[in-house]
């Protein structure tokens, strides 16, 4: 059995230390959406590709072996993917240049933004969010109106996919949940900004008076 493990710190905003354990397990089936998480764990970037077009298409290539794992057939039912990727350090950036190859930046802070950004266009790629023909590594952490709606990117190598996929074998496994909200957050919710489509999903669920007010059915 493998985990995976997605530990984060980083916050643009509030936030209470937390742990979010998610289990797959074997239901009887129903015939309705269920949540569906798979999971994958792509081979070691070399840094050189950190922050170009060889990370985006690494990311894609593992969101559709997550969504194998998940069971999920269509992009379109991918609601959320969280990705770890790597980093530059000043080590695997001697590395890369000791073997004469030539990496994105030697700022490490930079190179998290970078590969942020290429993850992110990966998942972009891999759900029809974008065409691939269409990138290239001028684009990573420049082109802003390029994105995922769907993405969750933090700057080590972890995959996880989470979707409603009408595939019988899960089951009740999520009975509470009808549908995973997404959205691309381009502000910080406060009682001045209008909140983003996650957000209004999120409230719309928590205001309910209780959890069988939201099975799915």
């Amino acid at each position: 059995m493998r985990v995976a493990v997605v530990m984060s710190g980083g916050t643009e905003g509030g936030m209470a230390p937390h742990w979010t354990i998610f289990e797959r397990a074997d239901d009887t089936g129903a015939s309705g959406p269920a949540l569906a998480i798979g999971r994958a764990h792509t081979a070691a970037l070399p840094a050189e590709h950190l922050g170009r077009m060889a990370q985006v298409d690494a990311v894609a290539a593992g969101i559709g072996m997550a969504m194998a794992d998940a069971g999920i057939d269509d992009a379109g039912d991918v609601h959320f993917v969280q990705v770890k990727c790597p980093l530059l350090t000043v080590a695997r950036t001697a590395e890369a240049e000791a073997r004469g190859a030539n990496v994105a930046t030697r700022d490490t802070l930079k190179s998290m933004g970078l590969s942020r950004a290429a993850s992110a266009l990966g998942v972009a790629v891999a759900l029809d969010e974008i065409a691939p023909s269409r990138l290239s590594d001028a684009d990573i952490g420049s082109r802003w109106d390029w994105f995922s709606a769907r993405a969750s990117c933090s700057a080590g190598v972890e995959l996880l996919v989470s979707g409603n996929p009408i595939w019988p074998s899960f089951g009740k496994s999520l009975r509470y949940f009808k549908q995973i909200g997404k959205g691309s957050k381009r502000d910080m919710p406060s009682e001045s900004t209008r909140p983003s489509q996650l957000v209004r999903s999120l409230w719309a669920m928590s205001s309910r008076k209780n959890m069988s007010d939201i099975s799915a059915g």
